[in-house]
């Protein structure tokens, strides 16, 4: 009840994706969505949790905090090292990690350009080619934990644009079963 006063469109987001997201992902997994094409899967997903977070970037406090830390007052971007490509899930790991399905809701202010404001997602297929998902204002962005390679881009912003940007993100995660729990 807390969160939900502070937050009520966040909590409404985030409850809203655990319940119809993972439904909707279950009944076209199962085939009986016609309308819903997916690959079946091979697991059923909890309507029930999600792992979630709220992530939020403030271009004049990275630029701040930038000229502070370092005395770069001209905000070069050009110094920030691309982070790895990589998985949420470890397949290889003994531990039992539960996340199936990641859900990103992007939120931008007007004006915001992905290519030069940054926050996007790039996916790396088995040949090595990168494809980017711009940070888009409304944009929902699905993809599989265990086996998308991917990176998260920098947010960067640019002068100009006013307001705080950011994303909601869900982790939907498999149905507990006695076999894997």
């Amino acid at each position: 009840k807390e969160q939900y006063a502070d937050c009520p469109r966040s909590v409404e987001y985030v409850v809203s994706t655990t319940r119809h997201l993972a439904g909707i992902l279950n009944k076209a997994g199962d085939g009986e969505d016609r309308y819903a094409s997916s690959r079946t899967l091979p697991y059923k997903l909890d309507e029930t949790v999600s792992l979630s977070g709220l992530k939020l970037f403030d271009r004049k406090a990275r630029v701040s905090s930038l000229a502070l830390l370092t005395g770069n007052v001209n905000d070069d971007t050009a110094s920030l090292e691309k982070k790895p490509f990589g998985c949420l899930v470890d397949k290889n790991s003994d531990v039992v990690d539960m996340r199936k399905v990641t859900a990103i809701y992007y939120m931008t202010p007007k004006g915001w350009d992905g290519v030069g404001c940054g926050g996007g997602v790039t996916f790396q297929d088995v040949d090595g080619i990168e494809k980017t998902i711009e940070a888009k204002n409304d944009r929902l962005l699905l993809f599989n934990s265990e086996a998308s390679v991917h990176r998260l881009e920098p947010w960067i912003g640019k002068d100009g644009i006013e307001g705080i940007s950011g994303y909601i993100i869900a982790h939907l995660v498999r149905e507990r079963t006695s076999k894997n729990t």
